[in-house]
């Protein structure tokens, strides 16, 4: 199950959850000559511990010491250990920039392009990050490259957008990395090389990035682009839920489930799930559900099942599936065939091939809908096609076979037209 292929955003601009990969700007998570054993600011920043950073950055800057002075702008950018002030920023990332500290251009191009503290500006920040860039700054770099993808501030232009992100990947900026690791993954503007998307992945994993890790556990657990190993992929799970990472939560109530490299457990199961779900991971919320739905792991709560349903609902075709049952059913809500059809169509519509013969059989009964053996062969059909179950795939089938022998040869032939014109929604 793949559950992390967002581009990963980072501090000040939120992070967005979208089907669709967006690159967010980087802002100043760190200069990229600087490293964690030459600075202990950086060290302890980079680790979230902004109080010590604030510690040990105040004093040096004060005596004009530029990697504390940049320390300091990154600081009031982002508003971490003190109030967020972009004028108190500027000022710092200037004195950097004038005691040579490279990135600190970076640090107020993007400034420019907020218009935080400065006028707004995308030429002026473009120019700045760019110009930076072209000095080796990898944090730049990769900005360029979200410029280029986006067409913010900058032309769009993917191939450009690849080159930037390319060196920022080499020269070791792990969102770099990671995101390239995820072009690699999907293809998207390169030929898909599950190799080498381990190879960035696994790069930005050594660097501690939770969606590399989580990324490359599936990868690792799949046997994709290396080899096929379990405890492997349940290490990198492990490591990337320690950062409260949702998606290797749910990961990890999956291998539980299924019992792939760690003893089967229902227990487990549920407790990762339950960690995921509440961390936001769509998948997690729909197997919670059909966990307490199925008193596996947990007591029997056909409430709580329903409700771990409607948090998912919104984005996921099962946990709307399963809503469907549950109004069918009468489980932890009153029956409502209609409102079970309702929910049965929307997932159909989505292509689930559950819900497209749980739809196929109250067209082809007329409970909750008026009975329309055309719609009842359409639904069937596809789930009898597209159901990666045998034996469901084989219920489908026989129940369309039932479905035909009731019909015209002109209505199969119709039905048969509906389904190969059709196309599942968004």
């Amino acid at each position: 199950m793949r559950r992390q292929l967002t581009w990963a955003a980072v501090v000040v601009v939120a992070i967005a959850i979208a089907l669709a990969p967006r690159m967010a700007p980087a802002q100043t998570t760190g200069p990229e000559a600087v490293t964690p054993d030459s600075d202990p600011g950086t060290r302890v920043y980079n680790n979230g511990q902004y109080d010590k950073a604030l510690a040990i950055w105040e004093p040096r800057a004060e005596q004009g010491d530029p990697i504390a002075e940049y320390g300091l702008g990154r600081l009031y950018t982002n508003g971490y250990a003190v109030r967020r002030d972009c004028a108190e920023a500027l000022y710092w990332f200037q004195k950097a920039l004038d005691h040579g500290v490279p990135d600190a251009e970076n640090g107020i191009g993007v400034l420019y392009t907020k218009g935080c503290g400065v006028k707004q500006s995308d030429e002026e920040g473009y120019r700045m990050i760019r110009h930076a860039a072209e000095q080796g700054v990898a944090i730049a770099q990769y900005n360029v490259a979200y410029g280029y993808l986006n067409g913010d501030g900058l032309p769009r232009d993917q191939a450009e957008a690849l080159k930037w992100l390319r060196k920022a990947a080499e020269r070791g900026f792990p969102l770099a990395q990671y995101n390239l690791a995820l072009k690699y993954d999907q293809g998207d503007g390169v030929p898909q090389s599950d190799v080498d998307a381990v190879r960035w992945y696994r790069a930005a994993a050594a660097q501690g990035d939770p969606h590399a890790e989580t990324n490359l556990g599936y990868l690792t657990w799949k046997g994709r682009g290396t080899a096929k190993d379990l405890a492997e992929a349940v290490r990198l799970f492990r490591l990337a839920a320690e950062q409260q990472n949702a998606a290797a939560e749910g990961n990890l109530g999956d291998m539980y489930l299924n019992g792939e490299g760690v003893p089967q457990s229902d227990a487990e199961a549920a407790k990762w799930y339950e960690m995921g779900a509440k961390g936001g991971d769509v998948p997690s919320q729909t197997r919670l559900g059909n966990l307490f739905r199925d008193g596996r792991g947990v007591k029997q709560d056909y409430g709580a099942a329903v409700n771990w349903y409607r948090a998912a609902e919104g984005s996921d075709a099962a946990a709307q599936n399963n809503l469907g049952l549950a109004y069918e059913l009468g489980q932890g809500v009153p029956v409502d065939p209609q409102t079970a059809a309702r929910w049965y169509r929307m997932a159909a519509q989505k292509g689930e091939p559950d819900a497209q013969y749980n739809l196929g059989r109250l067209y082809r009964t007329g409970s909750g809908v008026e009975k329309n053996l055309i719609l009842a062969y359409l639904w069937l059909s596809l789930a009898a096609k597209s159901d990666p179950d045998p034996a469901d795939r084989a219920d489908a089938e026989q129940s369309l076979e039932s479905a035909a022998a009731e019909m015209s040869q002109t209505e199969i032939a119709e039905a048969r037209r509906k389904a190969q014109d059709w196309k599942p929604s968004q």
